[in-house]
């Protein structure tokens, strides 16, 4: 999972909407913000949805 997006909510889609913290931020949206930054960062999220299904 290592993609470039160009606009937050490509990350969003990705993202569960829980907003549980595993990942490590308060919320989906904080975390997309690093993914943005970083794609890699991505596979922090557990729930997150792999573009390949």
């Amino acid at each position: 999972m290592t993609d470039e997006y160009d606009d937050i909510n490509d990350v969003l889609v990705r993202l569960p909407g829980k907003d549980c913290g595993l990942c490590g931020y308060r919320t989906c949206r904080a975390f997309a913000r690093v993914v943005m930054l970083d794609p890699e960062a991505i596979g922090k999220c557990p729930y997150a949805i792999d573009e390949d299904e």
